[in-house]
């Protein structure tokens, strides 16, 4: 094999693998709408549209992932792997899927990491990082999650187009409004909305947004 050919074929693996990622953090992500008839204001009152807020819950809801059928089984396997590659960041990673499963999320949060201090093989730093920042939104430290799923959006190997599609881009947003920070949220999908090659996606974010501010109805 020439070393033109090597290089295609290296260029293509990357491009899969990177494909592969994408598909499957996108099946870890659910995003959940917020239920209007819960947070729009009382008829009688006139006074409730101008005060009210949106709802907390507007954020995205991960999944509880198809469990394990022997989950303790599964750990000590996942727990002798780390010990034996103590320096194989994949290992440290489906340590922490486990343990998160397990509902252990500081342990899963510290292999997460610990993950992340080594460089990476199957499993790339966006991939990493987006798992990091799922187990931190269930132990609602959201600005740890958002700290993480930024450095995820930008670690992917094949850099796309910037898109209001993405799945992380997308919890993003929703984690903002999670946090409460409403302003902060119309202006990360304002901002995105203005480079995305198709727009569509953000302003529909960012109409619901500011409507609901302004109205407090969906």
């Amino acid at each position: 094999m020439n070393k033109k050919t090597a290089k295609t074929v290296l260029c293509a693996l990357v491009i899969v693998s990177a494909c592969c990622a994408i598909w499957l953090g996108c099946r870890l992500l659910h995003f959940r709408k917020p239920n209007p008839a819960s947070s729009a204001p009382p008829a009688s009152n006139p006074n409730a549209a101008a005060s009210a807020k949106p709802a907390r819950r507007l954020l995205p809801q991960w999944p509880i992932p198809t469990p394990h059928e022997n989950l303790p089984q599964e750990l000590r396997k996942a727990e002798v792997a780390v010990k034996r590659n103590p320096r194989d960041p994949d290992a440290h990673f489906d340590y922490a899927d486990l343990l998160e499963e397990a509902g252990s999320l500081d342990a899963a949060i510290e292999q997460y990491r610990l993950a992340l201090k080594l460089p990476p093989r199957i499993y790339g730093r966006a991939f990493l990082y987006r798992g990091l920042g799922m187990a931190l939104e269930k132990k609602g430290d959201i600005d740890g999650a958002l700290a993480a799923l930024r450095k995820s959006i930008v670690s992917w190997p094949v850099k796309h187009d910037l898109s209001c599609y993405v799945c992380e881009r997308q919890a993003l947003g929703n984690l903002l409004l999670e946090k409460g920070d409403y302003q902060a949220a119309l202006q990360y999908w304002k901002d995105l909305m203005a480079v995305a090659k198709f727009p569509e996606k953000c302003r529909e974010h960012y109409d619901r947004i500011r409507q609901f501010l302004d109205t407090g109805q969906q």
